[in-house]
């Protein structure tokens, strides 16, 4: 099941005090670049903090289909997106922040149209908190066309997700239990299933219980179980997942902390794949891995790490084993500019395979350098470079490249 997704969330619950979320001020996402606000706009008696934000782009994509060597559809697109934030401090002990930004991305060749985008976010984040007890609910709708991990296909989608995560806290026992709901709509066809037959809605719910002998110190175990629900059982079966382990968050150094999870993972499916004994995948196995660290050694320098062992839902089975890490860093070159880079590599694996054909497995690679510059206060440029390398058993091999340059905006 996927409770890696609440990690980082654990990080900022675990770490975060009331005094710091009520007098700090976080720079601002912009797509996926951090600005820090050119200004504070605010409103009723302070309680009210609003950022516009803007971004306008221009890039070359070598592979927009993600298609095998030789025929590759390649171009160059624009991009634009416009966004606000709002941070309404309701009381000294309830915050909500409110999310939204809308993004337009154009290929200038027309016969590249369906790679073209019209998407965006919309989101709102409650936090009610007090001493020992810290509650958080979220709710969010995004429009998409993210790679597939197992086919490199941009696939538009849209998803719906709420969730409820609380944190208790005694004098030497933590507990941090979360339940949500996540709903997948595919708007287009993939290489290997109809926009309807992929349709979802995953639901969650995972709890974490251990002892705390620092604030930053956290020993535990856990325990999550999740029920995938296909609106159309056309091609792909529903499941039932239930994962254990254990986990640890521990402070490496004075700016450094690490937060690692082991255990394994367990699905049971209705049947196997599209019916087929031959695949042999109603019930499937596979260890979960999670461990996230960042070290800030100097301020506007960092280095982070992460590795992932998961169970997906496939494109072509039951189940795909996926696991990977990453490498990312950012290095200040001068007081406003800084040297962007990251690695990783991933594999994933299907439960099953047809009689006489072999699993369908993928290894890619990818990697990004760039370089950052805060031009003023409220306003960064970035070019970037990302370089991707995808083998797989049967599907399509394929190579992409994609350099663009972002100029974002926050005030």
């Amino acid at each position: 099941m996927r409770v890696d997704r609440p990690v980082a969330l654990l990080i900022a619950i675990a770490c975060a005090s009331s005094a710091a979320a009520a007098d700090s001020v976080d720079p601002v996402l912009v797509k996926d670049l951090e600005v820090a606000p050119r200004a504070n706009l605010t409103l009723d008696d302070d309680t009210l903090r609003v950022h516009p934000k803007a971004m306008l782009g221009v890039g070359f994509n070598s592979n927009i289909f993600a298609e095998v060597d030789g025929q590759e559809n390649d171009d160059i697109y624009v991009r634009g997106l416009v966004g606000l934030v709002a941070d309404w401090r309701l009381n000294p002990h309830q915050k909500l922040t409110i999310n939204g930004e809308l993004e337009v991305l154009n290929y200038l060749d027309s016969d590249n149209e369906e790679g073209n985008l019209v998407g965006g976010l919309l989101t709102g984040d409650l936090r009610l908190y007090q001493t020992g007890a810290d509650v958080r609910l979220h709710g969010g709708y995004a429009r998409f066309d993210d790679p597939l991990i197992q086919s490199g296909e941009r696939i538009l989608r849209q998803n719906i997700d709420g969730s409820a995560t609380v944190l208790l806290q005694g004098t030497t026992v933590r507990t941090v239990l979360e339940v949500g709901a996540s709903a997948t709509d595919y708007l287009d066809d993939g290489i290997d299933f109809s926009e309807e037959s992929r349709d979802n809605t995953n639901y969650r719910a995972v709890g974490r219980v251990g002892w705390t002998s620092a604030r930053d110190t956290f020993y535990y175990a856990l325990l999550g179980v999740d029920f995938n629900d296909y609106w159309e059982n056309i091609q792909y079966n529903d499941s039932l997942g239930l994962t254990a382990g254990v986990g640890a968050q521990v402070r490496l150094g004075v700016r450094s902390v690490l937060t690692a999870e082991g255990g394994v993972t367990y699905r049971m499916y209705d049947d196997n794949y599209a019916g087929v004994a031959a695949y042999d995948d109603e019930d499937v196995y596979a260890p979960y891995v999670s461990v996230a660290a960042r070290w800030p050694w100097e301020s506007g320098s960092q280095v982070g790490l992460k590795l992932f062992s998961r169970i997906d839902e496939s494109l072509t089975s039951n189940a795909a084993w996926i696991y990977g890490l990453q490498l990312d860093g950012r290095y200040r070159l001068l007081a406003h500019s800084a040297l962007i880079g990251a690695v990783a590599g991933y594999h994933s694996e299907d439960s099953g395979q047809g009689s006489g054909i072999p699993a369908e497995e993928r290894d890619t690679i990818e990697a990004m350098l760039g370089v950052e510059h805060e031009i003023t206060k409220g306003f960064v440029g970035r070019l970037k470079g990302t370089y991707t390398d995808s083998t797989a058993e049967l599907s399509n091999d394929f190579t992409r490249y994609i350099v663009a340059l972002d100029l974002a905006v926050a005030y």
